[in-house]
């Protein structure tokens, strides 16, 4: 993305088509400030990645970061 305007054109419209239709985006394999300041220029306010943090099991994460059982149910609503 950082250095090539192509991949940098298909994040942006991405992101715009995904406010467009009212759907958070995350982005996927934030490594560097760099990546993470254009995210957050282009309106993409979620990420993961290396830069945050190391994959690292549900259990070693902070309880409020865990995942529940209690919940079955995707970010629109539908069954998993």
């Amino acid at each position: 993305m950082i250095g090539d305007p192509i991949r940098d054109h298909m994040v942006a419209s991405a992101v715009t088509l995904a406010a467009t239709m009212g759907l958070d985006v995350i982005a996927e394999g934030v490594e560097t400030a760099a990546v993470r300041d254009r995210l957050l220029d282009l309106g993409c306010h979620r990420g993961q990645g290396w830069y945050y943090s190391r994959a690292v099991p549900a259990a070693d994460l902070p309880p409020p970061l865990r995942p529940t059982t209690a919940s079955t149910t995707t970010s629109s609503g539908r069954e998993r």
